[in-house]
């Protein structure tokens, strides 16, 4: 195989221009001119993740190089570290002296190449066959599985340009799904990519350099130690092995462009045509410390990532954004930066991880305050005990309706009504919080009625239902009194400032017997 299609050369990025077109770029040009450019392009938000942690892995490693001024000066600590990161976002673009940083590993970024080609291991060309329509995550489309409404047809779906493949290679290895067969007995099962196991925040700038920056953490956890000199993959030896365990990468450059395949792209005539993979790198995901844009589940002796299964309300994932010490946002507090945009992207898969289903997006600004961190904290709580009364009433009329075992409890509707008021709080102060409770309070009285509105006649007449040997009498307008009283706890008309809402939900949680939805 000859060498073809250098990435630090050809144009294969997507950006998008301050005139809001679409232009694709080298690696070069996006390091000369992140600055000018607005924001990445790439077909799909869950490629836009797979290619802003390729960039990352990059300018972790200048950056840990070169000073501001492209001198050759290796970081050794903390101190260092934050000056550095300061004297770059002041100078506003990369030094030249990344060019320098790339250059010296130019043949590692060969699309295709004899011995060593990028994103991929030429033992793949052993594993499972798939067509080019698998690799493009537009239709993501399997030899057995035609996608009826795709965004291409005819041919357009057997083939990809070069640039087209080397962006949709970044997104399969970190989103692939379960498909992939091993190619002998005894190997580990696979998971689907790391990408895909994660729940990615990262912040957004005015320009793609911002955008860099901002999510370029160079202390661990945010604000603790300088990580160790950074790895990406182009600067170790190739690797092969199929379905190996290794250790947790033990830093974001390593980490970011982990090979969860090994994959090798078949092309002909300057057209790619299919790919084949294999399983590739796996390691243990509880709590991998080098993940600065990850999300966590987090309880009293694990930490483990959080895999989107539907397409969840945004405030339902704040507290992990804003207030559990998430890196990025915690980077951007230590730094000063006071207010910041967020884009929020998971992937959903179907029941057995063999195919893709939908992925979720969303964007948000916030103001970082810390001091308003405490007022989120608490608005999410209350929103959470709110939409679960929301529940119970609609369990409650559902019952008196003489449905037996309601399962939708509209919970999810009220909770994505919600995300409609969370944005202008999100981005204001303090001094917003009393209205935002005011609005939180209207729409949960809104929907209420509008479940009472739409509730069968027979359920303002009720019945008694005997469960485990007692009798319970269910009627619309005593579900209904009771929703209110609740209510009225969480969010009485007199004061709501943060320290009455907070005696409010310990006054509610004490009073609240433990109970099931209904009771």
């Amino acid at each position: 195989m000859k060498k073809e299609f250098n990435l630090l050369d050809e144009n294969w990025v997507r950006v998008l221009l301050p005139n809001y077109t679409v232009k694709e770029v080298s690696l070069k040009e996006v390091f000369t001119h992140s600055n000018e450019y607005m924001d990445l392009a790439g077909e799909t938000d869950t490629q836009n993740v797979a290619m802003i942690r390729l960039l990352l892995a990059i300018a972790h490693s200048g950056f840990a190089r070169f000073d501001s001024n492209g001198d050759e000066i290796p970081l050794l600590n903390r101190d260092e570290a934050i000056s550095r990161w300061k004297s770059y976002w002041s100078l506003g673009h990369f030094p030249e002296a990344f060019f320098k940083y790339l250059e010296e590993y130019r043949e590692r970024f060969w699309l295709f190449h004899p011995d060593a080609p990028f994103y991929q291991a030429n033992e793949a060309k052993k594993g499972t066959a798939f067509g080019a329509a698998k690799l493009n995550g537009e239709i993501s489309e399997s030899n057995n599985k035609v996608r009826i409404f795709a965004a291409r047809s005819g041919e357009a779906k057997m083939q990809l340009t070069y640039a087209e493949a080397a962006r949709w290679l970044l997104f399969i290895n970190g989103y692939d799904d379960v498909s992939v067969k091993p190619s002998r007995a005894g190997l580990p099962s696979i998971s689907i990519g790391w990408l895909g196991q994660n729940t990615i925040v990262y912040a957004i700038g005015r320009n793609l350099f911002e955008t860099l920056m901002m999510n370029l953490v160079p202390l661990q956890n945010g604000n603790g130690e300088l990580w160790p000199k950074p790895c990406p993959i182009w600067e170790c030896s190739p690797r092969s092995d199929e379905r190996k365990k290794i250790d947790p990468p033990s830093n974001p450059a390593e980490l970011f462009t982990h090979q969860s395949r090994r994959i090798f792209l078949k092309h002909e005539n300057g057209i790619v045509t299919g790919f084949n993979a294999l399983g590739g790198e796996f390691f243990d995901k509880e709590r991998v410390v080098a993940e600065t844009m990850a999300l966590y589940i987090l309880n009293s002796n694990s930490a483990k990532p959080l895999r989107l299964f539907n397409d969840v309300p945004l405030w339902q994932l704040l507290d992990k954004i804003l207030c559990n010490n998430q890196d990025t946002a915690t980077w951007l507090r230590l730094i000063g930066i006071g207010n910041a945009g967020f884009q929020t992207c998971g992937m959903v898969y179907d029941s057995k991880l063999m195919r893709f289903v939908d992925e979720c997006s969303k964007r948000f600004t916030a103001n970082l305050d810390p001091n308003f961190a405490d007022y989120i904290s608490v608005a999410i709580e209350l929103c959470r005990y709110i939409t679960n009364e929301i529940g119970v009433l609609s369990y409650n009329i559902q019952m008196a309706s003489g449905k037996q075992n309601p399962t939708e409890l509209k919970k999810y509707e009220f909770s994505s009504n919600l995300d409609l008021i969370w944005p202008r709080f999100l981005s204001s102060s303090a001094t917003a919080f009393e209205y935002f409770l005011r609005m939180v309070k209207q729409s949960a009285l809104d929907f209420s009625k509008s479940l009472i509105d739409n509730a069968s006649p027979t359920s303002f007449r009720g019945r008694i239902v005997t469960v485990n040997g007692t009798e319970k009498y269910y009627c619309t307008p005593k579900a209904y009194n009771s929703f209110l009283y609740y209510l009225n706890r969480l969010i009485p008309e007199e004061s709501n400032d943060l320290e009455a809402v907070k005696e409010h939900l310990i006054s509610y949680k004490a009073d609240l017997k433990p109970k099931e939805e209904g009771e």
